[in-house]
């Protein structure tokens, strides 16, 4: 279940880094689940960039990003709380959002339309991805924290945290009201896990979700999850 913890409000803007950072957040953390391409560490993850307009040398060319799968019932009540969130705080004028950021997982059938493209079928899952820079605008290195299962801080040194590791993403959710580009984003602050795999040289990204614009640094509200079993991920 979503757990909501505080609401952050706040407005900040940084032309000079090319985003502009959500004026309205509230913290909160995911239902302990499967995790998948998880991206947290070094240069991190290219961003989504379709206008060509990020330097690939420098930090705002990327960023960090981590996703959950969910079940349908996962699913449903995080994209009601998201949808009351928006309601409340969308931009003035809007109604709907432009990108969601709850999408059902696709997988190939293997065969393909008249146009030749590929035809995918749903897998009965959910996919929720959180995103945040590797940078602060004042050039500091932004630091996602991974803790344990009971909340203390886990080093894991060069390893990285591989699919089919379960636990959950801690950090906000803010509105992006970026024109033409207006819905929800959200941002990671820490990752804390129930089980580990370390990633594969096998293992790549999964596609952008929505582009977001950055993350504050927020208190996380690390539960002992040691003792929980996930609705739905591999066995630990």
């Amino acid at each position: 279940m979503l757990m909501v913890t505080s609401i952050i409000k706040q407005i900040k803007l940084n032309k000079s880094k090319g985003f502009i950072l959500a004026k309205v957040k509230k913290t909160f953390k995911t239902p302990m689940a499967e995790l998948r391409y998880v991206n947290i560490v070094g240069q991190g993850k290219l961003r989504f960039d379709p206008t060509k307009k990020f330097d690939k040398n420098k930090a705002e060319a990327y960023e960090y990003t981590a996703s959950v799968m969910l079940s349908k019932e996962q699913a449903d009540a995080i994209t009601a709380e998201f949808k009351e969130f928006w309601n409340e705080n969308k931009p003035k004028g809007l109604t709907k959002q432009k990108y969601e950021l709850v999408k059902a997982e696709m997988k190939d059938t293997g065969k393909k339309d008249d146009d030749g493209d590929a035809i995918k079928e749903p897998t009965g899952l959910y996919i929720l991805q959180a995103k945040t820079t590797t940078e602060w605008p004042s050039g500091d290195k932004n630091l996602i924290k991974i803790m344990r299962g009971n909340g203390n801080p886990l080093n894991l040194g060069t390893k990285q945290i591989g699919d089919g590791s379960v636990g959950v993403l801690h950090g906000s959710i803010g509105v992006n009201d970026f024109a033409g580009n207006e819905g929800l984003n959200f941002f990671l602050s820490g990752v804390q896990l129930k089980s580990y795999k370390e990633k594969t040289d096998a293992e790549i990204n999964a596609e952008d979700l929505g582009d977001d614009d950055g993350l504050d640094d927020i208190e996380i509200d690390a539960a002992d999850i040691s003792g929980q079993k996930p609705e739905n991920a591999p066995a630990v």
